[in-house]
Order: structure tokens, then C-alpha cells, then sequence
């Protein structure tokens, strides 16, 4: 999948993020097309900062529960098959 989208970027200007998400919807050209989810940036999780603080006692589910992180899923580029 990745390479698809890279050969793809090579014959196309990106200006702004937003144009890699016209590039990864058209760049596969046999086949289904990809399914191009796009996130807010308010859904986005900064897996980092989150395990600086983690301890060896808590779990994740604590770790998720303590910084809020309940019921979401971090979804991207995806295949339908």
C-alpha cells in the first residue's frame, strides 16, 4: 500500500497535507480504490507523552481511562478486500 501512494506522489504536487489524502484515494489503480478515512486533530493520541508517564503498576486500560481515552480508535489508510 505504501508504495503504491509514494509512486503515485512522485507525478503530483503536494502543497498542504489535505492533497495526500486525494493522492492515497486515487492511487491504486486496479482494483477498489483505498478508503481514505480522514481525523480530526482532536482524535489524534500522542502515544509518546502517554508513556512517559506510564508506570509498572497501572495497566493500560488505566492508562487509557486516565487520560481520557475511552472509547476511541485510531484508524488510518485502510483496504477493502
Amino acid at each position: 500500500m505504501h508504495a503504491v501512494i509514494q509512486r503515485a506522489s512522485h507525478s503530483a504536487e503536494i502543497f498542504v497535507p489535505r492533497d495526500w489524502v486525494t493522492i492515497a484515494s486515487v492511487a491504486k489503480v486496479i482494483g477498489q480504490p483505498y478508503r481514505v478515512c480522514t481525523m480530526a486533530s482532536s482524535e489524534l493520541v500522542d502515544f509518546k507523552s502517554m508513556s512517559c508517564h506510564q508506570q509498572s503498576s497501572k495497566t493500560r486500560t488505566d492508562l487509557t481511562a486516565a487520560n481520557g481515552l475511552t472509547g476511541y480508535s485510531v484508524s488510518g489508510f485502510s483496504s477493502e478486500r
